[in-house]
């Protein structure tokens, strides 16, 4: 882990801390403890203008590939989506590696999360990590998968800004929060759009690192050519 990241999921427990011990009321983030943290970790400055629906024919099309991987997998495996408990829970969960990570904060008495949460577990599916019906981890994804139950947590919701059901935060290695919006289940190709954002960026990142890896590599390569040949040619021209 990063001292970056390290200090975000430091500052995190503080935040949280404050807010469990003061029941039903909103408790803002202590600014003087995260004085030395760029706002744009927490996904403050971020905009929030409101998405374009998807059209019917968009959703089918968004329900036919979805269903498509639940069918391959039926039977095979699920998805892992971490249920987070207390602030312990959230905290182990964004620590435990550098893939994206996506949360999604609903309520059981909320109906569109229901809806939403159908979509959810399938993108999970396709995107997440696999595991059997014992629990035991087949296939590693691309993204990590959290869910956390407003009524349970409501204090750590607050803290977290969440202020609509149901809502999503995306969090990227380091780099903390990178979005956070409420989405309902018809927006839900947002949810992917955004996801498949951040994904793409990760993977040009580590492109450019490859890429440079390669030149360095080549470099290394061409200089122990060329040590090599001149020390051939010295014995040769050595009577």
């Amino acid at each position: 882990m990063t001292v970056q990241r390290a200090i975000v999921l430091a500052s995190m427990a503080i935040a949280m801390t404050a807010s469990s011990q003061t029941v039903n009321a909103f408790v803002p983030l202590p600014t003087q403890s995260l004085s030395t943290i760029p706002l744009h970790l927490w996904g403050f400055g971020q905009g929030k203008s409101e998405p374009t629906p998807p059209t019917e024919e968009e959703l089918q099309a968004l329900d036919k590939g979805l269903n498509t991987v639940v069918k391959k997998y039926a039977g095979v495996a699920r998805p892992q989506i971490t249920s987070v408990e207390e602030i312990k829970d959230f905290l182990e969960f964004l620590g435990e590696d550098d893939r994206l990570c996506v949360v999604k904060f609903h309520a059981s008495w909320c109906k569109s999360c229901q809806k939403f949460g159908i979509r959810y577990k399938k993108l999970a599916l396709q995107e997440g990590d696999k595991i059997d019906r014992h629990g035991a981890l087949l296939q590693k994804g691309r993204v990590r998968f959290a869910q956390v139950e407003f009524t349970a947590n409501a204090d750590l919701c607050r803290t977290l800004g969440v202020h609509k059901l149901p809502y999503i935060h995306i969090y990227s290695g380091s780099k903390g929060r990178v979005a956070d919006f409420a989405c309902g289940p018809k927006n839900f190709p947002l949810v992917i759009e955004k996801m498949n954002k951040f994904l793409d960026k990760e993977m040009s990142h580590f492109d450019k690192t490859m890429e440079a890896g390669s030149t360095l590599g080549d470099q290394i390569a061409t200089e122990l050519q060329d040590q090599h040949f001149e020390e051939a040619a010295s014995k040769v021209r050595t009577p």
